[in-house]
């Protein structure tokens, strides 16, 4: 599956993206307004939508976008306003319980809040917390695959002979043909890691 995505990112198939669009008909963006804050949204899924926009990450539902946004917004204190969940003015609730530190009302520099605003951004990119491989089934009897996960993403695959598995990490990391990190990437590692369970994992 991530052999044929990877192909897939070169020849960009138009059926493909009728798939993901009906998979994960919503995704979550980032950019930055005329004043200069870092700003997040999200969209349905679709190639009009989807030009020219950063893209974080895709999700199944309206809902899960919101509030995938929302915890962001919470832990690191960003104006939601600014997350495209809240239409904020001088007499922003928000504001006034000191929930936020009035982003949208020019009370906070873009600077400062760019800080937590980039911290935030990291989290919505970044799906997985730990390090690890992923040992599966290889092309033949004979073999083994690696699916390498590091520093919050998918980083690339690759394959050993069986007999040479007990060599240690450091020809695993030899074996592994990395790739560019994308969001798709890292949903394909993620759902395939909830439906299935022939694969072994070792962290690092």
């Amino acid at each position: 599956m991530l052999l044929e995505s990877k192909e897939i990112k070169s020849l960009r198939p138009e059926i493909n993206k009728a798939q993901r669009t009906q998979e994960y008909p919503y995704f979550i963006f980032s950019y930055r307004d005329e004043k200069g804050f870092l700003c997040f949204d999200f969209d349905r899924s679709g190639k009009k939508n989807e030009k020219d926009k950063e893209i974080l990450s895709y999700v199944a539902t309206k809902q899960g976008a919101k509030s995938s946004i929302y915890h962001v917004a919470k832990s690191f204190g960003l104006c939601l306003g600014k997350c495209g969940l809240n239409e904020c003015g001088m007499d922003c609730f928000y504001v006034h319980s000191q929930e936020c530190y009035g982003a949208s009302v020019m009370k906070e520099d873009p600077i400062e809040y760019n800080v937590r605003a980039l911290e935030g951004k990291e989290l919505l990119y970044k799906i997985f917390r730990e390090d690890f491989f992923l040992i599966l089934n290889g092309r033949n009897n004979d073999e083994k695959s690696l699916v390498l996960v590091q520093d919050g993403h998918y980083k690339g695959y690759g394959y050993m002979p069986k007999d040479n598995m007990d060599m240690g990490m450091e020809e695993w990391f030899e074996a592994i043909e990395t790739v560019r990190t994308t969001p798709e990437y890292d949903r394909i590692v993620s759902q395939y890691m909830v439906r299935n369970n022939n694969y072994r994992k070792v962290d690092i």
